[in-house]
């Protein structure tokens, strides 16, 4: 999650996306979990703006812009799989 000045949204919490859209999978939203890393200390460069559909966005800055924003209502909860 994002909290910065003009980037507060009265119905949703604004995520960070970190893995790109997945459209060609049904999945409408970019996705907002992450791996994580196994080293001590990790930089990632965002951007800040609107996705394509004009939303506010903050985006991994090796992705594209997302189509749309990720949102949440609540805490995002992200499943590991294997």
């Amino acid at each position: 999650m994002i909290e910065g000045p003009g980037l507060d949204d009265e119905f949703a919490n604004l995520a960070i996306a970190m893995a790109p859209d997945y459209e060609e999978y049904g999945e409408m939203w970019p996705e907002a979990c992450w791996a994580g890393t196994s080293e001590s200390a990790v930089t990632i460069d965002l951007k800040v703006g609107k996705s394509q559909s004009g939303s506010k966005a903050v985006w991994d800055a090796s992705l594209s812009k997302p189509v749309r924003s990720p949102g949440f209502q609540d805490t995002p909860v992200c499943v590991v799989s294997s």
